[in-house]
């Protein structure tokens, strides 16, 4: 549960702090990229955040709730509710970076795959193969 103070900023100051929090995170490599994101963020907090951006990836890739709510090991309402958000316009600058050709589809899931285990053992090979199969 995400714990934040009763105590709130005024908008206009909590603008200015996530717009200069949003150009630390444009790290010039994937390597300082995730220093940052490892020293903002717990492995659980890691792990959630991988989880929600591999759910809408693969609706906005088309899968059933329920094969996303199986693979990743999510509920399905945590889908459902991605998939209104989604839905309602709320990821549509996610939508348009990972429709961008740069995009490598097999490098995001080793990644996912890596952060997911979060250093359990491999699930064996062809763990992603009904991901490939649908494409």
């Amino acid at each position: 549960m995400t714990r934040i103070s009763k105590e709130t900023l005024d908008p206009k100051v909590q603008k200015q702090l996530f717009s200069q929090f949003s150009g630390l995170l444009m790290a010039k490599n994937k390597k300082a990229l995730g220093e940052i994101l490892r020293s903002l963020f717990t492995d659980a907090e890691i792990v959630m955040l991988t989880k929600r951006l591999a759910v809408i990836y693969l609706l906005i890739e088309g899968y059933s709730s329920y094969a996303i709510s199986k693979q990743l090991l999510v509920s399905d309402s945590t889908v459902r509710n991605l998939k209104r958000q989604l839905e309602v316009g709320r990821f549509d600058a996610m939508t348009a970076s990972l429709r961008n050709k740069k995009f490598n589809k097999e490098e995001f899931w080793k990644t996912v795959d890596l952060l997911l285990r979060a250093g359990l053992p491999p699930r064996g090979k062809g763990r992603w193969k009904w991901l490939y199969e649908g494409q």
